[in-house]
């Protein structure tokens, strides 16, 4: 069941993601970082994410 809310909440991040580096520009960086440690997943482009 954990591995489903995990698969979600990547998701979620991967879609954050790509809405923030169009809405947010030189910021975007930022929110993402902020928003993986918040859900307390890997920051995109320093490890893997799990899929």
């Amino acid at each position: 069941m954990i591995v489903y809310v995990e698969r979600d909440l990547v998701d979620f991040l991967r879609l954050v993601t790509a809405r923030a580096a169009l809405y947010l520009g030189d910021h975007a960086n930022r929110v993402t970082a902020a928003l993986c440690r918040a859900l307390d997943l890997p920051v995109p482009g320093t490890s893997a994410l799990r899929s």
